[in-house]
């Protein structure tokens, strides 16, 4: 398997290939007196890794993938699209909430029996 997080002292790293040849990567800061527990770092790991797939779910899901988008458009342009689009898209992201919810996508939700569905 492909490395995916990376910590440092003061940086915790989520790397993740979206797309064959195109990567992408999340840095956000932790506290340097943070001395958390490997089940905290492995939670933080999962959920930036959850928050990377996520962004680029909704990137494709407005966009088409990065790839297309280069060679209907232009590199310049996606980076002048990703310019806007991450801090936007980060600006939507509660930190607070963020956790298991992100991990599993959400809450989703099925009839409990078939014949409800079919109607």
């Amino acid at each position: 398997d492909a490395l995916q997080c990376i910590r440092t002292d003061r940086h915790a790293f989520a790397v993740k290939e979206c797309e064959p040849s195109v990567w992408m990567c999340i840095v956000v800061s932790t506290p340097e007196s943070s001395e958390a527990s490997a089940e905290e770092d492995e939670l933080l790991d999962a959920t930036l890794l959850a928050n990377l797939k996520n962004l680029y779910e909704v990137f494709r899901l407005l966009h088409g993938t990065i790839e297309s988008f280069v060679q209907r458009y232009s590199r310049q342009s996606l980076v002048d699209l990703l310019e806007d689009f991450v801090p936007a898209y980060l600006d939507t992201v509660d930190v607070e909430e963020t956790g298991i919810f992100a991990q599993l996508d959400g809450i989703h939700y099925g009839p409990v029996e078939r014949t409800t569905f079919l109607r």
